[in-house]
């Protein structure tokens, strides 16, 4: 009985044996799964928060931009009115005539490029600049309002029809 015994207890240490090396090879390649899908989860999830990241950027960017072209637009008419046609009853500029449009530049030199931020400093002399009302000032504005614009397409990554045109 003792022979049979033996044979019989080796067998079942082995078969054990055989059986818990599976079950640890098997919770081992669950866990490396499991790692690496947690790894592949967390690079899509930073790369999900990195793509809303620059598009809030981008729509910050654009906001910023098209504010200050619309406000040195309405200063060119004010300014255009104010010293070359001399409609009566037009507002005089006070010596903080410009103030909206400093404010509006602060948004722009905080969320464009270096680049635009520049074009839109110089927007803003030559826009400083149509008080005088000659001819230079506003060739000197058009020109400073053509070259931003164009920072601006570029730094929005546009084409010339999605930013609004200014001619009314």
């Amino acid at each position: 009985m003792e022979t049979i015994l033996v044979p019989s207890l080796i067998t079942g240490l082995v078969t054990g044996l055989i059986a818990l090396a599976g079950v640890v090879h098997t919770q081992r390649q669950a866990t490396a799964r499991e790692a690496e899908k947690w790894t592949r989860d967390q690079s899509q999830s930073a790369a999900e928060q990195e793509r809303q990241r620059r598009s809030w950027a981008k729509e910050h960017r654009y906001k910023a931009h098209v504010s200050f072209m619309a406000e040195h637009h309405r200063l060119r008419h004010w300014m255009s009115i104010y010293t070359n046609v001399g409609v009566p009853g037009t507002e005089v500029p006070g010596f903080d005539w410009n103030k909206d449009l400093v404010a509006k530049l602060m948004d722009v030199e905080l969320f464009a490029s270096a680049e635009a931020a520049q074009a839109a400093r110089s927007l803003l002399g030559a826009t400083t600049g149509l008080r005088e009302g000659t001819v230079g000032a506003a060739m000197q504005a058009d020109d400073a309002f053509t070259a931003y614009r164009t920072l601006v397409q570029r730094d929005l990554e546009l084409d010339e029809t999605q930013l609004p045109r200014w001619r009314s």
